[in-house]
């Protein structure tokens, strides 16, 4: 299977884990972003894969802010 991920993708056809770190820090370009968020939508192995590079606390007060708005009438 080829890659259909620009850059450092994996030779399997997955997200690559440099381009998974670059994904979570906001570092790569718009075309990326949509590319690694449509295949980690129905890949469960990169959606793990990516879970060791994202902040946990940062998750919590998004998750929270959203709460909150999601209360507002």
């Amino acid at each position: 299977m080829t890659s259909s991920f620009p850059g450092p993708a994996g030779a399997d056809g997955h997200v690559g884990k440099d381009l998974l770190a670059g994904y979570a820090a906001g570092t790569v370009g718009p075309v990326v972003v949509w590319s690694v968020e449509t295949h980690v939508t129905g890949c469960a192995q990169c959606r793990s894969a990516m879970s060791e590079h994202v902040d946990g606390e940062r998750l919590a007060r998004n998750r929270s802010v959203l709460l909150a708005r999601a209360a507002l009438p």
